[in-house]
């Protein structure tokens, strides 16, 4: 032990020495990039943040990072207050990302240079180096500076219990929401379950669009559902090209999941494109899916979906919320989850006046459902049966009548998996509202006129809560949880005191632990004016003594008294 101390003293002495030297021929000190060392659990998302040290002016620079693909992906490059990054082109089959960034005004001293968000995909105890290489640094009166190079390594560690990838941590994702006259068209075409498909091979879809003929296309978005991807028997992302009407065509957003342990911790997910230029109307339309990856990958693809929105002068008005993702869910054995703790949720946030709504219909999809027991809920409804391997087995569709059950404020989805998998990709809530309609007035008397009178009466007291529900996370004993916003509004005509109150069913869990405001829920209250709004922190604390374990649930009430 002794000798090996004195070897690395040596060792700092020598280096110490030359760079006396290089100093004393009147060369500048070389700057340091460097990349830390950063852990996480398969499945998560972390931050590995480029330095610059010990730079003067630092203006501008391009650095690349290599990586290991099959351990880890980026998914997108951050500025810092140092640095604002211009350019950032990643490539995540070749295992590169290039960033560009620079600060006008220079900055001296340490830099924060970027900040590369990782995936990662590999399994738990996989690592991968973060080797560095500086193309460019560059002070603010255009001189170049000398640097070295410090790499980093980041390293997959095994998912906890409470992070294991089938349960519901991944929610659908509201692409739009909006209300006009006219109507969406969901359509699968002709998909099908493709199996394994190796390097070069290919996969045709075609999809069949039929709007009203002086309808006007508001978007379009192609899904390709895509699973079970890997390069061997290592789980990677896959290398997949897609071809629409002839054109290739690159995603607008990648939702992705993995069940987060091993085996076969392949990914799976739900890639989005932007097809609205090439939909002016009805037609068909060809897509073509190509593993351009290396030899002995593969992936399977569940099918494609192609969604049409499209505005119509003489339709109806609609309002809609389109959501979209991947959730990988599992309720089977190996998964150690309930099914409770196998679901996913979907807000459709905002406001709606359940009496004015004559028509409500609930589009959900999923890859490999197809089992009699696996649920969908929305708001108090639920359902069983649904997913009944329609159109295919590996890809569901469903679509449900959901006007008797919706609800003044953020209806809700909920899809299950029980004793099952299941990856929910898409939910499409469509309402068709009540046309006023106005009884034709009575000619007035010769030289008589009329005045149509209309008011509209709100209550005297009412408020609006908003969102309905609350997830304060995965939590132990003593632990506090991040603060959660709620909204109250006052949409009486008269003002109101407002007070709480908890109810639960988990050993008072939520009686004893809930905080409004950093303080007790008990003695809450806040007094509001007609349309007056406050917020409200919600948090919860769980007592120390605190024995139940898994999903518990609670109720908080907030009552209104005119003052």
């Amino acid at each position: 032990m002794e000798r090996k101390i004195e070897i690395n003293v040596r060792k700092i002495i020598l280096l110490f020495l030359i760079t006396l030297f290089f100093i004393s021929e009147g060369q500048a000190a070389q700057s340091v990039v460097s990349i830390g060392d950063v852990s996480v659990e398969s499945g998560n998302d972390v931050i590995a943040t480029i330095m610059i040290n010990d730079i003067t002016n630092y203006g501008t620079a391009t650095i690349e990072v290599t990586y290991d693909p099959a351990v880890a992906v980026v998914t997108t490059v951050e500025s810092t207050s140092d640095s604002t990054v211009t350019v950032a082109n990643y490539d995540n089959s070749a295992g590169s990302v290039i960033i560009s960034a620079w600060n006008i005004a220079g900055v001296s001293g340490d830099v924060e240079f970027a900040g590369v968000k990782f995936n990662a995909v590999g399994s738990g105890g996989s690592s991968t180096p973060l080797t560095l290489e500086v193309n460019s640094l560059i002070d603010t009166s255009y001189n170049n500076i000398a640097s070295t190079t410090d790499d980093g390594t980041l390293s997959v560690i095994a998912s906890s219990d409470s992070s294991n990838g089938y349960d519901g941590d991944n929610p659908l994702t509201i692409f739009s929401h909006d209300t006009f006259a006219g109507n969406l068209t969901y359509t699968t075409g002709s998909s099908y379950y493709s199996g394994k498909l190796y390097t070069n091979a290919e996969y045709e879809v075609t999809h069949s669009v039929s709007i009203p003929s002086g309808a006007t296309v508001e978007f379009a978005r192609l899904y390709a559902y895509w699973t079970w991807s890997a390069l061997g028997s290592t789980g990677r992302y896959p290398d997949l090209k897609l071809v629409f009407d002839d054109d290739e065509l690159t995603p607008d957003a990648e939702y992705n999941d993995s069940k987060g342990f091993e085996p076969y911790n392949y990914p799976g997910g739900t890639w989005a494109y932007d097809v609205t230029e090439y939909i002016t109307g009805s037609g068909d339309h060809e897509t073509l899916i190509v593993n351009t990856g290396p030899d002995g990958s593969y992936f399977a693809v569940s099918g494609v979906g192609l969604l049409v929105v499209y505005s119509d002068p003489d339709g109806d008005e609609m309002e809609y919320w389109i959501a979209e993702g991947c959730d990988y869910l599992s309720s089977q054995e190996e998964a150690g989850l309930t099914p409770e703790e196998s679901t996913t949720e979907t807000v459709f946030s905002g406001s709606i006046d359940p009496t004015a709504v004559e028509e409500a219909r609930l589009t959900t999809v999923v890859q490999s459902g197809n089992d009699p027991d696996d649920m969908l809920m929305f708001n108090s409804k639920s359902w069983t049966g649904i997913y009944d391997g329609t159109p295919y087995a590996d890809l569901d569709v469903d679509e449900q009548d959901v006007l008797d059950h919706l609800v003044y404020n953020d209806n809700t989805v909920k899809m299950r998996a029980v004793d099952d998998y299941m990856a929910p990709c898409n939910a499409f809530l469509v309402l068709r509202h009540t046309l006023s309609s106005e009884p034709t007035p009575t000619p007035a008397p010769a030289g008589g006129g009329t005045v149509s009178l209309t008011a509209y009466i709100i209550p005297a007291i009412s408020i609006e809560v908003t969102p309905s529900s609350v997830y304060f996370g995965s939590l132990g004993p003593g632990e506090i949880s991040a603060n959660h916003e709620v909204l109250i509004k006052n949409k009486g005509s008269n003002t109101i005191d407002v007070t709480s109150e908890v109810t639960d069913t988990a050993q008072d869990l939520y009686v004893d632990g809930l905080q409004i405001n950093n303080a007790g829920w008990s003695v809450y209250e806040t007094r509001l004016n007609p349309s007056g709004t406050v917020n409200a922190d919600l948090r919860l604390k769980v007592p120390v003594d605190y024995a139940g374990v898994g999903e518990k649930e609670g109720k908080l009430m907030f009552w209104a008294q005119q003052v």
